[in-house]
């Protein structure tokens, strides 16, 4: 059954690419794997569809090629499995991007796990990683960023306790993985 599934989903994807037109004068496609390359003064290097948030820093999502990629969120640190504040961290990033064809701006080919490391950006919330330090549900993660506005957000965050701030004293997740 799974292996009939497979065969017809990858018979139809074939056909879709032998069909669909490419190119610099190709129309822009209107699929659900959107993903385009942008000139250089945008914002953006691609556009991409999320199909899982695996936590409050990591999302999957699928290119117009149809290749699941997972990414890690440039600037933040949220926190990991069994950590308080974990599940609240996660859903606020599903609320953000889950579903959403998201906006995408390289920073780093690859981290320690594989990961491409992205600027993240939606119509609603101009940057991801600046939106979960605001909420209170990410570190500002200073050992690979330097923003003056994610350090300011996070201090923000601490100082009228919303999201993890409100907890007593909550533990850095690059203290927790050691």
């Amino acid at each position: 059954m799974k292996n009939n599934f497979l065969l017809i989903l990858l018979s139809c994807i074939f056909l879709i690419s032998c069909t669909r037109k490419s190119g610099p004068n190709a129309a822009p496609s209107d699929t659900y794997y959107r993903i385009e390359k942008k000139n250089s003064k945008s914002d953006v290097d691609y556009y991409i569809t999320v199909v899982k948030v695996v936590d409050g820093d990591t999302f999957d999502a699928v290119t117009q090629d149809g290749i699941e990629i997972r990414y890690r969120i440039h600037g933040i640190d949220a926190p990991e499995r069994k950590q308080d504040y974990t599940t609240k961290s996660k859903d606020k990033l599903s609320e953000l991007i889950f579903g959403k064809s998201v906006g995408i701006k390289v920073q780093k080919k690859r981290d320690g796990y594989g990961r491409p490391i992205v600027y993240v950006r939606t119509a609603e919330y101009n940057d991801v990683g600046a939106e979960m330090l605001r909420s209170g549900l990410a570190w500002h993660s200073k050992k690979y960023d330097n923003s003056e506005l994610y350090d300011e957000l996070e201090k923000e965050a601490r100082r009228d306790r919303r999201g993890m701030w409100d907890a007593n004293n909550p533990i850095p997740p690059w203290e927790y993985r050691n």
